[in-house]
């Protein structure tokens, strides 16, 4: 076997660091923070649920030093499968079953398996034998999980697969059930059964998510879009008249806004009440013209 040696060209500038050198300098800097902040570290790494090759990392640091805590190694299975690495997954999953109890263990191990059927459809070409045998197999499963102990990120996507399944009114209730048990805490989470409730055409349902993500939510161009799919969801049921009473509950900063004005006068005339809808309509008028003069 014959290898040329090329050399470099004086011309061409060398990068500051080595790739090598910096993946060394990641991996230190993991377990430095490992042996000074552990539970801290932890946590945050833990509160992140998308999949990404650094908490990968992080959790593979963090079960080198706790191999026989069940709750880590499951969550490294978990990431494992979501970056696709089958594999180590598969290795992990015989060394969970050995450490874990056998209380909370087939809940656990159920979803392990959904997980691993997940990556496998997802995988598989489309319209494939193979694939639509696998997604009626997800079915099944999301039936039965979801009246397990599963936790509220697990729960969440249950939902959104079920969607993609077709059995929107699953999504609902997972995500009605969550709101009922306190489940859900970020503005995005609620606006998450928002999105899924006016999928199923329960326009109320809707409304109460986006009106709860408004309440949540701290900053004004936001809190106003929850506010306005809120009261978007209540008009495409037709109901107008509990639209404007939502609508009537904005405090004038809210109202600060053009479009929004213009939005709520027409609601006031679909709803048969047209001194209202001059109302919004003048607001909307002295606001663009104070707007023109700034």
């Amino acid at each position: 076997m014959k290898f040329i040696l090329i050399a470099d060209d004086e011309n061409t500038p060398n990068a500051f660091f080595p790739f090598w050198k910096i993946i060394i300098f990641v991996m230190v800097t993991i377990i430095v923070l490992i042996l000074l902040f552990p539970k801290t570290l932890l946590q945050e790494v833990l509160a992140d649920n998308r999949p990404a090759a650094v908490k990968l990392s992080y959790l593979k640091s963090f079960s080198r030093n706790n191999p026989n805590n069940p709750l880590l190694i499951f969550y490294l299975i978990e990431q494992e499968i979501e970056m696709g690495q089958i594999t180590e997954a598969n290795n992990e999953i015989e060394h969970f079953k050995k450490i874990s109890s056998q209380e909370d263990i087939k809940s656990q191990l159920m979803w392990i398996d959904y997980l691993l059927l997940r990556y496998r459809s997802y995988k598989a070409k489309m319209n494939s034998p193979e694939r639509i045998a696998d997604l009626k197999k997800m079915r099944e499963m999301s039936s039965t999980l979801i009246n397990m102990n599963l936790d509220q990120h697990q729960l969440r996507i249950l939902a959104w697969d079920n969607i993609s399944l077709g059995n929107a009114n699953v999504a609902l209730k997972i995500y009605t059930d969550l709101m009922n048990t306190n489940q859900l805490h970020t503005p995005q989470e609620f606006a998450e059964g928002g999105s899924v409730a006016m999928q199923n055409n329960s326009h109320r349902e809707s409304s109460a998510f986006y009106w709860a993500a408004y309440h949540k939510e701290i900053y004004i161009i936001q809190k106003r879009q929850y506010a306005v799919d809120a009261i978007k969801a209540l008009w495409a049921g037709n109901y107008v008249n509990e639209a404007l009473s939502l609508a009537s509950q904005l405090p004038p900063i809210m109202l600060n806004d053009r479009d929004l004005l213009l939005l709520l006068s027409r609601l006031a005339l679909a709803a048969n009440k047209p001194d209202l809808a001059q109302d919004y309509a003048i607001q909307a008028l002295l606001l663009n013209q104070k707007k023109t003069h700034e």
